[in-house]
């Protein structure tokens, strides 16, 4: 449905560009990962981010990865810290396994190049944004918060458009925006 909605927009970005839009809901889906480890005393976190960093930084210099081989294992890296919601069934759990998932996808993408990938992203981003809304007792409106995604997709799209993806300005701009707009759970 997302992806449908937007997909000649999301198609005609470069791939880099593609990437960087992963990216933002990766960093968005920060918040959740330490909430996860503050609430099971676990360390996903640090994992996490210095894996997004990578990414980012892959954007600003490709050769960040020596080789296609090192995305590789990274990623498997990263899936290997993927929590299992039957360890972790508590909310926290659900919402930190669609957080780390988004960032597999993002390194997925940067090995297959395949727009599916981002598609899997914006899906994920969504159900964290349902579960968020279920979890809330109310206090968040599936449809205001629906709409609140899609214009923040249609101004991440806006603002990728109207910059390089190798200008630090932007991704610093990016940055900003992703950490105002984190998904965070409610009951945390």
């Amino acid at each position: 449905m997302i992806y449908s909605t937007y997909h000649g927009e999301i198609v005609e970005l470069p791939e880099e560009n593609l990437l960087l839009l992963g990216l933002c809901y990766a960093e968005r889906s920060r918040r959740i990962v330490a909430e996860f480890d503050e609430f099971y005393n676990e360390e996903l976190s640090k994992h996490f981010v210095n894996e997004l960093d990578k990414a980012f930084d892959y954007l600003l210099d490709t050769s960040t990865f020596s080789s296609s081989i090192e995305i590789g294992e990274d990623s498997k890296e990263l899936e290997q810290i993927l929590p299992d919601t039957e360890d972790f069934p508590e909310m926290q759990g659900g919402l930190a396994l669609s957080g780390l998932s988004i960032l597999c996808y993002c390194y997925r993408y940067m090995l297959t190049k395949q727009p599916e990938n981002i598609s899997y992203i914006l899906n994920l981003a969504f159900e964290i944004t349902d579960a968020i809304c279920i979890v809330s007792n109310g206090k968040f409106n599936y449809d205001t918060e629906w709409q609140k995604e899609l214009d923040l997709l249609a101004e991440y799209i806006e603002i990728i458009n109207a910059h390089q993806v190798f200008d630090e300005n932007a991704i610093v701009l990016l940055r900003e925006m992703n950490s105002k707009n984190a998904f965070a759970n409610p009951t945390a």
